[in-house]
């Protein structure tokens, strides 16, 4: 048996101002592990080589950062939800090998929890890039009702409602729920949400200089029957948060999201439930909030 400390990393082509690393070693700590947890940063072309090397060397498990998760290489192992969603958040390694996952989706059913879950929602995706296959990935998964993708780029749009609409038509002899999976028109300044829509899940897949902008086209829709969950972590509320809650929308940053997915990354490490305030306290502390 190996006398080494376990160890795990974060990959990311810029993680200075991530409070990834601190949430890890703060959740390691409180479970009471002597494990190494290490931040690298490399080029999204170099990925493949990054990740065969933290596999050579043993790590227990690898967290990717921003971009990095959106176009990881084709490895071999992956589990299901990674193969349809085409995205890894985290890798662990299982039979001596580094497996990757995506744990977008479950991320966000876990931290929308106290509204529900998704089955028979309506909801709005605003942005076809970044995590919008992991997010149309789980709402179909658990039968919301309706799944709009709304994106500048049409064909973007349309690839991300292609994947999911595959997925409905596979679960289809085990679900019942008919979800109803379509592309929504989004012409420059002009954006028409469809009728009772229950959720708004802003993936911020565009420059920042056009949060703005999209904030104002996006608050005229919004009124105090919906959930606006924007994926955007920062230490200031976003231009759509603020628009959002001055129409009394109820809103909701990108932390519990960011909370719950590290958290999942780092109970398949180590096989022990983390605690979620944890995480938290340590990624506020980091932020500034």
């Amino acid at each position: 048996m190996s006398n080494l400390l376990e160890k795990c990393c974060l990959i990311g082509e810029s993680v200075g101002g991530d409070p990834t690393h601190f949430m890890i070693e703060r959740a390691l700590d409180d479970l009471g592990l002597d494990w190494r947890f290490l931040s690298f940063e490399t080029a999204a072309d170099r990925l493949a080589e990054a990740l065969a090397g933290a596999d050579a060397l043993g790590f227990a498990g690898v967290r990717l950062r921003g971009t990095l998760a959106d176009k990881p290489p084709a490895i071999a192992s992956r589990t299901e939800r990674a193969r349809r969603t085409g995205r890894i958040t985290h890798l662990t390694r299982h039979d001596g090998v580094l497996q990757g996952d995506d744990a977008t989706g479950p991320a966000l059913v876990e931290a929308l929890a106290e509204f529900g879950d998704p089955t028979g929602k309506r909801v709005v995706l605003l942005g076809a890039g970044g995590a919008a296959p992991s997010i149309a990935d789980v709402l179909v998964e658990c039968g919301a009702a309706l799944v709009a993708v709304a994106d500048a780029s049409s064909d973007r749009a349309a690839a991300v409602v292609l994947a999911a609409q595959t997925q409905r038509s596979d679960a289809a002899p085990k679900d019942s729920l008919a979800c109803e999976v379509r592309p929504l028109a989004w012409e420059g300044d002009w954006l028409d949400l469809p009728d009772h829509v229950d959720w708004v899940v802003s993936t911020a897949s565009w420059p920042k200089s056009d949060n703005e902008r999209i904030a104002k086209v996006i608050a005229p829709e919004l009124n105090d029957s919906h959930v606006v969950i924007d994926l955007g972590i920062g230490s200031n509320r976003s231009p759509l948060q603020l628009a959002a809650a001055g129409r009394g929308a109820t809103v909701i940053g990108g932390l519990p999201v960011l909370v719950a997915k590290t958290a999942l990354a780092v109970e398949a490490w180590t096989g022990l439930e983390v605690d979620r305030a944890v995480l938290r306290d340590a990624a506020e502390e980091f932020l500034g909030v």
